[in-house]
């Protein structure tokens, strides 16, 4: 799985969680790009940026096509 570009769509603070079960909250705000490896579940993406993942709901983020 290959990091993409995402952009959040809305302002506020996300839950990430470690494998060790550890969580951090970390403030967004709309227009922040972030390079992650995004898992598609259902309704949302799961975020992994190599040692924090979150489940973020699909409509909250936008995933840039960073190809030519």
């Amino acid at each position: 799985m290959t990091k993409q570009e995402i952009e959040f769509l809305a302002t506020g603070v996300i839950t990430w969680v470690s494998k060790s079960g550890i969580e951090c909250r970390r403030h967004v705000r709309r227009g922040d790009r972030l390079r992650v490896r995004i898992a598609k579940q259902a309704d949302s993406y799961e975020l992994w940026d190599g040692r924090w993942s979150v489940l973020m709901p699909a409509k909250n983020i936008r995933i840039i096509d960073d190809k030519p």
